[in-house]
C-alpha cells in the first residue's frame, strides 16, 4: 500500500477525530482517557498550525486518510523552546506495514524540517572519557 504525504487541513478532522478515538481507545501511546470530540481536535489543528509547527496527512491513491502527524511545542517554558514533540497516527487498516518508518525515514518529510537555524551538526552533550590509565595515572599524582 502507497501512501502520499500532504499538508492537513480542517477538511481532514473528521478522518483525524475517527484515528485518534480509535487509538484513545485501544492504543497506549495516548495518554487521553476520553477521545476529544471533532470540535476539540479542530481546535488542536488551529493552534498547532497557528504557531507554524507542522501537521501532515497520509492519503492512500484514493485519497482516504491513512493517518496523519504533527510536532508541536515540548513544553511551554523559554528553555524548552528548541523542542518540538512530534506524533504520529495510524488508521489500523494502515498498521504494520512499515508506513510510520516509512514516513519517517523520507528526507522531504515535513517533521524533519524546523523552523531553527540549525548548522547541520548533530549536538550532543560530551561526556569525558576515563579509560583505567587516564584515571590511575592521575591518582599516582595525587598521592605523590
Amino acid at each position: 500500500m502507497s501512501f502520499l504525504l500532504r499538508k492537513a487541513s480542517q477538511a481532514d478532522i473528521p478522518a483525524i477525530a475517527d484515528i485518534y478515538r480509535e487509538s484513545v481507545l485501544n492504543g497506549v501511546a495516548s495518554y487521553e482517557i476520553v477521545p476529544p470530540s471533532e470540535a476539540e481536535l479542530a481546535q488542536r489543528f488551529a493552534a498547532i498550525v497557528s504557531q507554524q509547527y507542522p501537521y501532515i496527512a497520509a492519503v492512500d491513491a484514493g485519497g482516504v486518510l491513512l493517518g496523519y502527524a504533527y510536532a508541536s511545542a515540548f513544553r511551554t517554558r523559554p528553555a524548552y523552546r528548541w523542542l518540538v514533540e512530534d506524533s504520529i497516527y495510524l488508521a489500523p487498516e494502515a498498521r504494520g506495514r512499515g508506513h510510520r518508518q516509512g514516513a519517517a525515514r523520507r528526507t522531504d518529510h515535513p517533521l524533519h524540517r524546523t523552523r531553527f537555524p540549525s548548522d547541520g551538526r548533530r549536538h550532543r552533550r560530551r561526556q569525558p572519557r576515563l579509560d583505567r590509565a587516564s584515571s590511575r595515572s592521575r591518582l599516582r599524582r595525587r598521592s605523590v
